[in-house]
């Protein structure tokens, strides 16, 4: 079962969007904040319960590669008190 992605807007089931995104990870939720900043109405689908919740999955020393300045998804920023290499579930 698909589930919208947190902080998409809720849409009635015969309401046309501009964009419909599959994948509530961190590119799909990259492009729905691009699309929305643009003024496109986005729909985010995810097949897990929550969007982040494959990054919930990976084994639990996983750290980002990537330092946190690099990381930052469009409109939103990765609170500053994480490390330099958040963890998976700081990323989720």
């Amino acid at each position: 079962a698909a589930s919208r992605a947190a902080g998409s807007a809720e849409t009635e089931p015969d309401e046309e969007v501009d964009v419909l995104v599959v994948g509530g990870a961190a590119a799909g939720l990259a492009a729905s904040a691009c699309c929305q900043r643009e003024g496109l109405t986005c729909v985010v689908i995810e097949k897990n319960e929550a969007s982040g919740d494959i990054w919930r999955s990976r084994y639990h020393r996983l750290h980002l590669h990537d330092i946190i300045e690099e990381c930052h998804l469009p409109l939103l920023q990765m609170p500053a008190t994480y490390p330099t290499y958040p963890s998976r579930e700081q990323f989720a």
